[in-house]
């Protein structure tokens, strides 16, 4: 990774081209956009496709571009935990129109979830719609664990997460991959989109709020430079930074703020084992170094929690 971004490296990636390289996947992480017109320049120099992964940024800029304008094709998700929640599911975005018709073509053929798994999928929506908010977030949690240690059939999945080992998905085979998004999730995902302008504006001033807290506390040295980058506009997901001394400061923050859901400790999330995946230790020693000191939290919590939260922050000596 770039830690001017905590996005995908232009550097990096040319260094890894080679004869078989049919894809460069383009990260935007938290909010910040890549340095996708470097990346997007390597594409066309080699002639190779350019995916830009927008799943965790919408609607942010660099020189007046919005993500998802730069590449071949763009990905965005509509995970629970994304910019827009549509609870899963996401969207592919092309100016090909070849490759556009040819991924309508291929929806056509692919499966619908089964009732009982939209039904898990609605009633996740109402858990979290009462229980995913900071006063009740603690009793959802719990419920959860409860929840997870008396269930009898483990392969009955909410979210599509079959996928944390290498054979575990090809094990359970517990529901179609990929899958239509159904018409109740994708309604929800209009739904989010028709508010976007005032949630937005909502994360920005919550950033900013942030930006201008870590400042007083004497961490510009250890915020991304992309936040101080005049070619971008961020709308955040979450407020980032690496620290050294990042270990003395989860314990510190620990009583307000749940640092064990810090994002991105270790280059690949949601696995059992990296090395089960492929991975191989120090094959990314930046994104190795960067998980370790990494500290972030949310931009998408409302003002009067995020005004506590700023309260406690000025109150902890980093």
């Amino acid at each position: 990774i770039d830690p001017d971004t905590f996005g995908s490296s232009p550097i990096t990636i040319e260094n890894s081209i080679t004869g078989n390289t049919k894809m460069i996947v383009a990260q935007h992480s938290f909010g910040i956009p890549c340095k996708i017109d470097e990346i997007v320049e390597i594409g066309k120099k080699n002639k190779i496709f350019v995916l830009e992964d927008c799943a965790i940024t919408f609607d942010s800029t660099l020189d007046g571009i919005k993500v998802g304008n730069w590449g071949d094709a763009a990905i965005f998700s509509c995970d629970h935990s994304k910019p827009i929640n549509s609870l899963i599911g996401g969207f592919i975005y092309t100016t090909n129109i070849e490759l556009h018709n040819k991924i309508k073509l291929y929806k056509k053929n692919i499966h619908d979830l089964t009732k009982d798994h939209q039904k898990r999928l609605f009633n996740r929506f109402l858990f979290e719609r009462k229980y995913y908010n900071p006063s009740k977030y603690g009793l959802g949690r719990m419920f959860e664990f409860i929840s997870n240690k008396i269930s009898f059939n483990k392969n009955l999945y909410t979210f599509l997460e079959a996928d944390y080992t290498k054979n575990s998905f090809n094990e359970t085979m517990s529901y179609p991959y990929p899958a239509k998004l159904p018409a109740f999730l994708a309604q929800l995902g209009l739904y989010e989109l028709k508010r976007w302008k005032e949630e937005k504006k909502r994360r920005k001033n919550i950033f900013n709020n942030y930006l201008n807290l870590a400042n007083k506390l004497g961490l510009k040295k250890y915020l991304p430079f992309a936040y101080f980058d005049p070619r971008l506009n961020i709308i955040p997901l979450r407020f980032v930074f690496s620290h050294p001394n990042s270990d003395v400061i989860k314990v510190k923050m620990f009583n307000f703020i749940n640092v064990n859901s810090f994002w991105f400790t270790k280059p690949i999330i949601c696995s059992n084992d990296m090395k089960d995946l492929g991975y191989k230790i120090g094959s990314c020693p930046i994104s190795e170094k960067v998980g370790k000191e990494i500290i972030n939290w949310p931009c998408v919590i409302d003002y009067s929690y995020s005004n506590r939260l700023l309260g406690k922050l000025q109150k902890v000596n980093i």
